[in-house]
């Protein structure tokens, strides 16, 4: 949802949507929104938009149909007009729903939506079902998507995965999966095909093709995310790859026992990585 204190620079767009006195008095009209995304005259925006868009129950019956300009779908729609990465607000195809989603716009080409980022621990994955499935964490730094988003972008089109790693010594790792998606509530099942790249994937991500997501309120596995992992994550007894684990000291090894730690076994085996991040883009 986009607050009234956020700015979106110097540029200064149009619409054609009346505002009424609730939304005039916040100070916000469409023009925010369209400053988040591009300038696209295909379609109008919604009324459910401009309601977004202004925060107030006023703003429906004053959402002129003529407003000339679109969010974009993901972050491959936007890649063609906008070439930083960072913050973005899309509109879920089909939907009306509005979510902000953090494009990487440098990676291979770029277009990448980011649904997991891993960067110092500040947000703690050991989470319910609930928060997995709707999304946690600030989008500017740590963060999950929420499946549901997920599972939307990827079932209206044929998607690759594609996961960084960065070691403590700063090494860095990655590995691109084809055809990714996820199934629909409950189980959002894993789909992915096998991997390429420097991580490795004899051992790696894809072994968990075909498993649903399991967290401590939600056990669909052999009791992985209850006793050894905690957090949620498609497990195949158990994982040889886990990017939602406690965040240990970066270069902590585990030698047997529980594994509770952020790893990617064909990259550095047991040792606790110190970033990680998963993206997907349409084909």
């Amino acid at each position: 949802m986009i607050s009234e204190e956020q700015e979106f620079g110097d540029a200064v767009y149009t619409s054609q949507c009346a505002v009424s006195t609730h939304c005039e008095n916040l100070k916000l009209d469409v023009a925010p929104i369209i400053g988040r995304s591009i300038l696209d005259d295909t379609r109008s925006l919604t009324e459910t938009t401009c309601h977004t868009c202004c925060h107030g129950d006023l703003c429906n019956a004053n959402c002129s149909a003529s407003t000339q300009y679109r969010l974009k779908k993901d972050c491959k729609d936007l890649r063609n007009t906008n070439q930083a990465s960072g913050v973005y607000a899309i509109q879920l195809e089909g939907s009306q729903e509005i979510i902000d989603v953090y494009c990487d716009m440098t990676t291979d080409g770029g277009g990448w939506t980011v649904f997991q980022r891993r960067v110092n621990g500040s947000v703690d994955f050991f989470q319910n079902f609930s928060s997995y499935e709707n999304g946690f964490g600030n989008v500017h730094g740590e963060f999950w998507m929420g499946l549901k988003y997920i599972h939307w972008l990827t079932s209206t089109a044929q998607s690759e995965l594609r996961i960084d790693l960065m070691a403590a010594d700063r090494s860095t790792a990655y590995e691109v999966f084809p055809n990714f998606r996820l199934s629909a509530s409950p189980n959002y099942t894993l789909h992915v095909d096998k991997g390429h790249g420097t991580a490795g994937d004899s051992r790696g991500f894809s072994f968990s093709n075909g498993r649903v997501f399991s967290t401590l309120d939600h056990e669909k596995s052999v009791d992985c995310s209850r006793y050894l992992y905690e957090a949620g994550w498609w497990y195949s007894t158990c994982a040889w790859a886990y990017l939602n684990g406690k965040y240990f000291l970066p270069g902590t090894i585990f030698q047997g026992g529980e594994i509770k730690g952020v790893f990617y076994h064909e990259f550095k085996e047991y040792e606790m990585l110190k970033e990680t991040k998963m993206m997907f883009r349409r084909i």
